[in-house]
């Protein structure tokens, strides 16, 4: 007995048993014509005749790698300042609006990973709070703190800390990445390049798909259209 195909993969895996169900559940006799929808071509293009189906399916999902090469400040001690984001790595329906935001265009499960420079210019050790906003809303339970150890010797003390957030998106919600410090000798930099390494981002955000629930994958929202005669 043949089963309905559940997934998109499985009608292109059998184009032909596939339309042979939908005929009998709508009780057609044929198809007369064929049209294709998002990432599906077919031949000839007017649909009639012999048809040959080809798909192109995007397998990596949606996603943004996103970073910054600027100096961000804190004017004001124990104030929320957004992670600013102004270089776009690689994206495919992730973006940063306004600076700072990470706007999915599809809704979906999505892992977020980023990573901020703080520097202490201060000869005493300084707190930094990260956490994340949604829609502009604080996210309970988001904050994370980190101690920026202070300057010695001449150098000034650094930290690099890094952690992940799996969270839920609907379309065009956005998130932030916001940072707050108790001491405005602390700011999240860039270095240029040296001699021996390349340089370094102020502040590297990615946002990748949890794998399976439409983020990417398999919901890549093409269709046939089946003309048919009863």
């Amino acid at each position: 007995m043949f089963r309905p195909p559940t997934k998109y993969s499985e009608y292109l895996q059998d184009v032909q048993k596939s339309i042979d169900y939908i005929l009998k559940r709508i009780n057609a006799k044929y198809v007369s014509k064929i049209l294709a929808g998002t990432n599906v071509t077919i031949t000839p293009a007017d649909g009639t005749g012999i048809v040959t189906i080809n798909a192109s399916i995007p397998s990596t999902g949606y996603y943004g790698a996103f970073s910054d090469y600027t100096n961000q400040t804190a004017a004001v001690i124990n104030t929320g300042y957004p992670m600013r984001l102004g270089t776009t790595d690689l994206n495919n329906q992730v973006t940063i609006q306004s600076n700072s935001r990470i706007t999915f265009n599809f809704a979906g499960k999505y892992n977020l990973q980023w990573s901020a420079q703080f520097v202490n210019a201060g000869t005493q050790e300084h707190d930094v709070n990260i956490w994340l906003r949604r829609n502009g809303t604080n996210v309970v339970g988001s904050t994370g703190r980190v101690s920026v150890a202070s300057s010695h010797g001449g150098v000034d003390g650094h930290v690099l800390p890094s952690w992940n957030f799996v969270v839920e998106a609907n379309a065009n919600d956005y998130y932030e990445f916001v940072w707050s410090t108790n001491s405005t000798q602390v700011s999240i930099v860039a270095f240029p390049a040296s001699g021996f390494a390349p340089s370094t981002a102020s502040v590297v955000v990615t946002a990748t798909p949890v794998i399976g629930n439409g983020s990417g994958g398999e919901n890549v929202g093409s269709k046939l259209y089946l003309f048919y005669n009863i």
